[in-house]
């Protein structure tokens, strides 16, 4: 008798059933997992309430959900850097709870709800690696969601010594203010507003602005606050050439 699991299945904006799906034996290469934890992403939110991200509109039903820890359940064909029973952790969007997809191997020191955590912090860690701050400077983070917080987190780590995160949210705002010393400003629905009081936080202008909140009003405080804007463009997909890459503002 084929193995089945339950699957939350995003069929459309706001669309989302509870079904029965399939168990896969895992390919050349692959392993199949149990997943235990799954974090909420922005872009599940998207397609939930809009059944797009950006350009890219759901074109078939969907599992929402990415950002997991599991543990290695079954082994295919091939697969010698892996056993049975080891924590993994993965950002693939996967079919069903039992998944088969690549997978990342979790230390066994860390909790599942920790591991589930392990996608969001590798953005954090990636998007400071790329600013390249260093020791004594200082940053504002606009977006105080999970991506914001590991931003932070990494900046700290980093040796950023003042540090102010900007969002829409006041409980966001008090929960980093709990996970480590930072100055918070609630974001006005003017963009140049919200620049001069990030300024008058950190007494001058940032040396890195972070934009963890993907949002047109985000983007544009971050260019507005520094005088000079460099952003990589990671956005659209491969093979479609972006239209900038640097801002000037005065």
């Amino acid at each position: 008798m084929d193995r089945t699991t339950i699957a939350a299945v995003l069929h459309g904006p706001s669309d989302v059933k509870i079904e029965s799906w399939p168990v896969e034996e895992p390919k050349h290469g692959e392993v199949q997992v149990k997943v235990h934890y799954v974090g909420v992403c922005g872009t599940d939110i998207h397609y939930w309430k809009s059944g797009a991200l950006f350009d890219q509109p759901l074109s078939h039903p969907m599992v929402l959900g990415h950002e997991t820890s599991a543990i290695i359940t079954k082994l295919g064909p091939g697969v010698d850097n892996f056993k049975i029973g080891n924590y993994g952790s993965s950002n693939v969007t996967i079919r069903s709870s039992y998944a088969v997809f690549s997978n990342y191997r979790m230390p066994e020191n860390l909790t599942m709800e920790e591991g589930a955590l392990i996608e969001p912090w590798t953005v954090g860690v990636y998007a400071v690696e790329r600013s390249r701050i260093t020791v004594g400077q200082k940053c504002v983070i606009i977006g105080a969601g999970a991506v914001g917080v590991m931003v932070f987190l990494a900046a700290r780590l980093a040796g950023a010594v003042d540090i102010c995160v900007v969002d829409i949210s006041k409980p966001k705002l008090e929960l980093i203010s709990k996970v480590g010393d930072c100055k918070t400003i609630l974001a006005s629905r003017d963009c140049k507003e919200t620049a001069r009081s990030i300024e008058e936080c950190l007494g001058g202008k940032p040396d890195v602005a972070f934009d963890a909140s993907c949002t047109a009003p985000g983007i544009t405080t971050a260019i507005y606050v520094i005088q000079y804007f460099y952003c990589k463009i990671i956005w659209p997909p491969q093979g479609i050439e972006p239209k900038i890459t640097r801002v000037t503002t005065g």
